[in-house]
């Protein structure tokens, strides 16, 4: 039986999936650059503009991911999202 990790989804499919979300990200990223260089966005716009749920999010954020907190809110810079992604690619 092959070894899985987190145990749901085999080593393959987890860099398959890690891949994915980093082409994404940097098609966001580089879509974002040419509507006008938005680079910050608040958690729920940022789960939006990435496709993703809020709770990938909240695991993404108990895994590093950075955030900027400025009084009552709180914001997801593009580019530490792209570093979070590279460093936890497989």
């Amino acid at each position: 039986m092959e070894q899985q990790t987190f145990g749901l989804f085999s080593k393959e499919i987890q860099e398959q999936i890690a891949k994915f979300l980093e082409t994404m990200l940097g098609n966001v990223a580089e879509e974002s650059k040419n509507k006008g260089g938005k680079r910050y966005f608040k958690k729920k716009d940022f789960c939006e503009e990435i496709g993703i749920s809020y709770g990938t999010l909240a695991k993404w954020l108990t895994k590093g991911l950075k955030v900027i907190h400025v009084e009552q809110i709180t914001m997801i810079d593009m580019r530490d999202a792209e570093k979070f992604l590279q460093d936890h690619k497989i």
